[in-house]
């Protein structure tokens, strides 16, 4: 794609250090057509247009600063799928619907004969040829996870918690908080979002407020000097240096982190899941039993602990005993 020149050029200038791989919109499907349903193609779910993203990365206070980014459509899926490679059973589908036809209007004049055989060889090719005619269907199987069209933007991150705000135009803005710049040991980071549309991210996506502290970002939150299973805003996995933070806001003095892990595991928290799941657990302000925390910087972040979830109902008499001690001080 020609517009990648100005992407590529900022990366080669060594001017960016994170890049971006964006999905947006729902791509093609592949729908049946012609004789027999024998002919596919993809049809557009949403319709291809011009529409750049702007990128904007915002360092937090107290020197805060803003930049832009280069960005750039690397490729429109409707377009791609109008290429004929994908059609390439289509001969052998249409000769089965044309050789099915034939079978049976041959097989319909033998069988009208008065000798008995042709009778029979008439039916067989009547079979015949609806067997060939059922089987002639193109498969419509697709993978319905492929965008409409994806970018790829490239900033430069200085700062820690950077929060970077995607928008395309007439489509409310994403806000991406907690971003780091890369680690020394690897030049450059990769970040892969899937933008959503309009009407799913006007409810979360765009304060860039993160409202529960995780172990994915080091973002500052108000409340989190408790446990979200106690009442507070804290999802991160116990830790000394997590439970330190508690007990210096009057919570849990006389804790252990054994004593803070048994109350998770009282809970049925799973504390070590397995690493070769291929599909993650629920996140416990879903309603799940894992403080897994999806990367900062990616879809799955920002809704997940970018807008408020339901007070956690404890199940063990130790979280609920201590929930009703921390209520009575309040």
């Amino acid at each position: 794609m020609p517009g990648l020149e100005s992407v590529a050029n900022v990366l080669l200038n060594n001017s960016a250090n994170t890049v971006f791989i964006i999905d947006y919109g729902p791509g093609p499907e592949k729908v049946r057509y012609g004789p027999d349903d024998s002919l596919t193609r993809f049809a557009p779910r949403l319709a291809s247009d011009q529409r750049q993203l702007t990128l904007e990365s915002f360092s937090p206070s107290p020197n805060p600063d803003r930049k832009g980014g280069a960005s750039a459509v690397a490729a429109d899926l409707n377009a791609l799928a109008l290429d004929h490679m994908w059609n390439n059973f289509e001969d052998v589908r249409a000769a089965k619907s044309t050789l099915g036809t034939a079978m049976l209007l041959g097989g319909a004049i033998t069988a009208s004969s008065d000798n008995q055989t042709a009778q029979i060889v008439g039916l067989s090719l009547i079979g015949a040829g609806l067997l060939s005619k059922l089987t002639a269907g193109a498969d419509t199987r697709h993978c319905e996870l492929l965008p409409n069209r994806v970018y790829v933007a490239a900033t430069n991150i200085d700062h820690p918690a950077t929060t970077v705000t995607l928008t395309i135009e007439g489509n409310p803005r994403l806000a991406l908080p907690g971003i780091n710049p890369p680690r020394a040991s690897n030049p450059v980071a990769l970040h892969y979002v899937r933008l959503p549309m309009s009407s799913e991210v006007a409810q979360w996506g765009q304060s860039g407020r993160v409202l529960y502290s995780n172990d994915a970002c080091d973002c500052a939150v108000e409340g989190d000097g408790l446990p979200y299973i106690l009442g507070g805003r804290c999802v991160q996995r116990p830790s000394l240096e997590v439970l330190r933070r508690y007990q210096a806001a009057g919570n849990l003095l006389d804790f252990s982190v054994i004593d803070l892990e048994n109350l998770y595991r009282a809970e049925g928290i799973n504390l070590n899941p397995d690493p070769r799941e291929l599909i993650a657990p629920r996140h416990i302000l879903e309603g799940g039993d894992s403080l897994e925390a999806p990367i900062a910087g990616s879809t799955g972040f920002v809704r997940l602990f970018c807008q408020e979830h339901p007070p956690y109902l404890p199940k063990s008499k130790n979280a609920q005993a201590l929930q009703l001690s921390r209520a009575k001080r309040r």
